[in-house]
C-alpha cells in the first residue's frame, strides 16, 4: 500500500481504511505526488520564519528617554 500526506496534521504514512491513523482525516495524498511535496515545501517555509523582535514596553522607552537626557546634560551635549 501506497504512503500517504494527511494534509490535516501532516503525518506520512499507511492509510488506515481511507482515513489518516493519527488524526482520522480523510484529507489525503500521495506521499510521492507533486502537491504533497508542494504541501511540505510551503509547511516548512511557513515554520522557520524568524521571529520578530517584541516592541519594547512603555516603561523601557521612558527609562531610555530619561537615561539619555541625564548622559546629555552629563556629557554636554
Amino acid at each position: 500500500m501506497p504512503e500517504i500526506l494527511c494534509t490535516a496534521c501532516g503525518s506520512v504514512g499507511e492509510t488506515t481504511s481511507g482515513a489518516c491513523p493519527r488524526c482520522g482525516s480523510r484529507d489525503l495524498l500521495p506521499a510521492d505526488a507533486p502537491s504533497a511535496r508542494r504541501f511540505i515545501e510551503a509547511r516548512n517555509a511557513r515554520q522557520s520564519r524568524p521571529a520578530e523582535p517584541a516592541a519594547p514596553s512603555p516603561r523601557a522607552e521612558a527609562t531610555g528617554k530619561v537615561l539619555g537626557r541625564a548622559l546629555g546634560k552629563l556629557f554636554g551635549k
